[in-house]
């Protein structure tokens, strides 16, 4: 006889791909995500298409997603047939200046350089005031070293950008009020605002 929790754990072992799960950088970028009715968010990566699919039905906006990887534009256009999902190349959103009230985002191994040049093209499709909220890898140097050792299908000579190398090139983009929230042991999100040049400062 097979219990309700043996079931479970049956239906996990034999069918691992039919109960997809958010990843924990992924819910804590929902988590943190300061989202309201009929805002336009943008997804960038997105990973399995969970995430895409969880803002459609919860948080009542408009999601857009882009990723460099087609196989996952087409998984996720699978499981998400009303958002606009596109493919483009490293580094491009391929949408209008100020499109996008939040955009959620995991960061990736790559030099400082790419990953500012993404962060450009991040505030660029963000409306003045808008969020970003960034995942970061963020375990202990000697398992960093250990992991890129053995390898995960990333460029051996480029390195997982950390939370201070993070806000320095955010910051001097113009993006302000940062906070920094880890969701688990090995990752948390950095959360930010692009400026809003409209708004007034107050008189003293």
């Amino acid at each position: 006889m097979i219990t309700k929790a043996g079931s479970r754990t049956y239906e996990a072992v034999a069918y691992p791909s039919m109960r997809p799960r958010l990843s924990a950088m992924e819910r804590g970028l929902l988590k943190w995500a300061v989202i309201d009715r009929d805002d336009r968010v943008l997804d960038v990566g997105l990973g399995n298409g969970l995430m895409v699919d969880y803002l459609r039905r919860n948080m009542e906006c408009e999601v857009c997603g882009v990723s460099d990887n087609m196989e996952l534009v087409r998984q996720t256009r699978s499981l998400v047939c009303s958002a606009d999902l596109v493919y483009a190349a490293p580094g491009d959103i391929p949408w209008r200046d100020g499109a996008f009230h939040s955009v959620l985002m995991r960061s990736r191994r790559m030099e400082a350089e790419s990953f500012q040049l993404q962060m450009e093209e991040v505030k660029r499709v963000l409306k003045d005031g808008g969020q970003l909220v960034l995942g970061i890898e963020c375990l202990p140097r000697p398992l960093r070293a250990v992991k890129k050792l053995l390898g995960d299908g990333m460029s051996a000579d480029a390195d997982a950008i950390s939370r201070r190398q993070a806000e320095d090139i955010l910051a001097q983009l113009g993006f302000e009020h940062f906070s920094w929230e880890r969701v688990s042991f090995d990752c948390g999100v950095l959360i930010c605002w692009k400026h809003n040049r409209s708004q007034v400062p107050m008189e003293a």
